[in-house]
């Protein structure tokens, strides 16, 4: 198991678009095309967070695939998305 700094955990779930992609990844490797379809979200704001998720280690990429002249990316969650909360005394 890797360990996860609490920065980069933050830093993870810091926006709720990471968070959701994070639970779809969760399950079988998708591309960003696919995220960005499911999720109803433009393609470039769902590749910019995936940068930040494979450079913090969050998610990984699995395998490509040659689509239309470039090269589809497909990634896998590599940490799942707990987030809990604690009352304040």
């Amino acid at each position: 198991m890797t360990d996860i700094s609490d920065v980069d955990a933050a830093k993870a779930v810091a926006h709720p678009l990471r968070v959701q992609i994070l639970e779809a990844l969760y399950g079988e490797p998708r591309s960003p095309k696919a995220l960005s379809q499911e999720l109803g979200v433009r393609l470039s704001s769902v590749a910019r967070h995936i940068v930040v998720l494979r450079d913090l280690g969050a998610i990984e990429l699995t395998g490509t695939r040659p689509a239309r002249g470039a090269l589809e990316h497909f990634y896998r969650a590599r940490w799942k998305v707990r987030v809990a909360v604690e009352p304040v005394d």
